[in-house]
């Protein structure tokens, strides 16, 4: 978190009542991996721009293995 702070300046993690007011089709405690499509600015580490696959929970607490 410091580091994004470092760039952006005040920020913090949601509580998930947050979260489940913003993504309300969602399990509750997760949030869909695309933000825009929910209207949600994202913010990527541009070493993932590296890696050949990329692999998330999409709006479920279940493990992607």
């Amino acid at each position: 978190m410091s580091s994004v702070q470092d760039e952006m300046g005040m920020v913090r993690l949601c509580t998930e009542d947050e979260i489940a007011t913003l993504y309300p089709e969602c399990e509750r405690g997760t949030m869909p991996p695309f933000g825009p499509l929910c209207g949600q600015r994202v913010y990527v580490d541009t070493v993932l721009a590296d890696e050949p696959e990329i692999v998330f929970n999409a709006g479920t607490q279940a493990r992607c293995d």
